[in-house]
């Protein structure tokens, strides 16, 4: 828990540092970033169920 706490306060810190555009576009870029990182570093491959629930999240990353 100490660690998802600190990765949050992380985030809020590093997003004082921006634009407020570039703050909005981030925020939309995280769920993303979050599937390939997935995919890279542990080898998680997507199945359909999971890019459903990721198109309702960000409807600009379905295809």
């Amino acid at each position: 828990m100490v660690h998802t706490v600190l990765a949050l306060f992380l985030y809020m810190d590093g997003l004082k540092t921006v634009e407020v555009n570039e703050a909005a576009l981030l925020s939309y870029l995280d769920p993303m970033s979050a599937i390939i990182y997935a995919f890279l570093v542990f080898g998680e491959v997507q199945v359909l169920q999971r890019q459903l629930g990721g198109c309702s999240y960000t409807p600009c990353f379905c295809p």
